[in-house]
């Protein structure tokens, strides 16, 4: 049974509650009866692959935190790192666990191993600091609210945000106008214009009823595997037409689809068609090909952990994508690894760390 439809058998079901009954087992401190169980899970390759990466990692806690074999769990860990469906943040979650159990005081017997846990051409990201006023500094379970003093009006009253507008408006000094606030949706919108024709053709057993949004092997490797040869047709196209030319099929396809449900698909990104025009001719080609191709080879991974802005300069024909950190935030490591990819392909990216000025510490109600 192909794997987009073995989701829909009792067996995936059961496994599915197993999961579950690992989360039991570690509430009720069974910790040994835990790692059993995970054992069990893994030991398959039938059912739930895409929950692989985050079973090797629950186990390799487990070991380590719990049962206190730090050798063991370094050996779940290299097990995991050649395990093909551990990949992005978690295959990255791993590697800096296993590098924390080396690098512990009382562990340093096991350092001779650090060499083995290297990470594949990572590289610092770049990064900005800005400093913004603060209006409310609020409990944790809220996010810092700051003023934006570029937009006193003129009976003096005073317009708030959230971090990533007020980035919006300190990167629009900065000399990037127009700015969107998407994270992924804006990428994979672009990436669903210019391939709605193969994310829809016709394939056995992806199709099931009328309204699906997109073929059931979309977050499955199946999907390019199946459609490759259209796919690495499509990709080369890309690579060799005009910008011009790319231009004229996003804007057919935006004509001919629009309104459209479809997965990634978000018709409020863009205000309209010429703005999107004007995005795929900042991001170049080179840029939008490499995108295209990770969504075609791993949409599942590759659709989350996207820089959080995406501004650009149409006179200026350029464009940056920011991750943006507020008081107390940090990089995951989907945000780490896209980051990295987008600077590999020739894109401007970095991450803009907000610094709170002033304000006021207050708790806000959940009311």
């Amino acid at each position: 049974m192909p794997i987009h439809l073995r989701r829909f058998s009792a067996e995936w079901v059961l496994f599915r509650i197993c999961i579950k009954a690992v989360d039991a087992l570690e509430k009720k401190a069974c910790y040994h009866e835990a790692v059993d169980l995970l054992m069990l899970l893994l030991s398959q390759l039938t059912y739930c692959l895409r929950s692989r990466g985050a079973l090797w990692d629950r186990l390799a806690i487990d070991t380590e935190r719990y049962l206190k074999d730090q050798n063991k769990a370094l050996d779940y860990i290299k097990i995991a790192l050649n395990d093909p469906w551990v990949r992005t943040g978690l295959r990255l979650n791993l590697i800096q666990r296993a590098k924390r159990i080396c690098n512990a005081g009382k562990n340093k017997p096991l350092r001779h191993h650090l060499s083995e846990f290297e990470v594949e051409d990572l590289k610092e990201n770049m990064e900005v600091t800005i400093s913004a006023p603060v209006f409310l500094d609020t409990s944790s379970s809220h996010r810092t609210i700051f003023l934006l003093n570029e937009a006193e009006r003129d009976d003096g009253s005073q317009s708030y945000s959230a971090v990533e507008n007020y980035t919006l408006s300190y990167y629009k000094e900065m000399g990037f106008p127009n700015g969107v606030h998407a994270e992924g949706s804006s990428y994979t919108f672009i990436f669903t214009l210019i391939f709605w024709d193969i994310i829809f053709m016709d394939v056995d057993d992806v199709f099931l009823g009328p309204y699906q949004a997109c073929p059931l092997d979309l977050h499955n490797d199946q999907f390019y595997e199946v459609r490759r040869e259209a796919i690495d047709a499509k990709l080369q196209e890309i690579r060799k037409c005009s910008i011009e030319d790319l231009r004229n099929h996003v804007r057919d396809s935006w004509w001919k689809h629009d309104g459209q449900v479809c997965v990634g698909c978000n018709w409020n990104v863009f205000k309209d068609v010429e703005q999107v025009l004007d995005v795929i001719t900042c991001l170049t080609i080179p840029v939008l090909a490499g995108i295209c191709e990770l969504f075609c080879k791993d949409y599942r991974n590759r659709c989350s952990g996207m820089p959080d802005l995406l501004v650009w300069n149409s006179s200026a024909a350029k464009c940056k994508a920011v991750e943006v950190k507020g008081p107390g935030d940090r990089l995951s490591n989907k945000q780490i690894i896209w980051l990295n990819v987008l600077t590999s392909l020739g894109m401007d990216a970095e991450v803009c760390h907000v610094r709170g000025v002033g304000g006021r510490k207050r708790r806000l109600s959940k009311n």
